[in-house]
């Protein structure tokens, strides 16, 4: 298997999801002490998962990567549910790859486009997700029924565990989506 490093050597313009698997704060200090050496270039594109301790132990030590756990997705989307109609977003939305439910997208307030802009404002990016709760640890926009419910002119990310299912009835054009199923 090869390393982390030889990983971001061979695709230094890639993105990356790193997904810490424990909750060992000392693993944290290790992973954070290799990521602080990395090129301000290539730690913009990370996005960085853990459970909530090691996430508050990854904050402190990288405090400009956008990190996120299922706690502070669900923490930053009640909230922009609660108040988001005033503009204001929750300070769990910053900064953060949000992973969003297709089914609970529409109860954000300004969903798709004016959401999709204040977030990005704020650092964050949008990943389109399968339903919640679906019964799986990650659900995956899997199915055309799924994606039949993106807006036409969605330009965010997706989150699929079948790409080779989905990707014949998706085709990209100019950052949109166009349907082919």
């Amino acid at each position: 298997m090869p390393s982390m490093d030889e990983i971001f050597e061979k695709f230094p313009a890639r993105s990356f999801l790193i997904d810490v698997k424990d909750n060992e704060p000392n693993d944290a200090l290790v992973l954070a002490e290799r990521l602080s050496r990395l090129p301000a270039e290539q730690h913009s594109k990370l996005m960085i998962f853990a459970r909530d301790s090691t996430l508050a132990v990854l904050r402190e030590r990288l405090p400009h990567d956008r990190m996120f756990s299922a706690g502070s997705i669900a923490s930053c989307l009640l909230r922009y549910i609660a108040y988001g109609w005033t503009g204001i977003v929750p300070a769990p939305c910053h900064n953060s790859p949000l992973f969003i439910p297709i089914n609970v997208a529409p109860w954000l307030w300004g969903w798709p486009n004016r959401f999709m802009n204040r977030m990005e404002a704020k650092g964050s990016s949008i990943i389109v997700m399968g339903r919640f709760p679906a019964g799986e640890i990650s659900p995956g926009l899997d199915s055309p029924e799924d994606f039949v419910r993106l807006p036409g002119n969605y330009n965010g990310g997706i989150w699929t565990n079948e790409v080779d299912r989905v990707a014949s009835a998706l085709k990209l054009e100019k950052g949109v989506i166009h349907r082919s199923y």
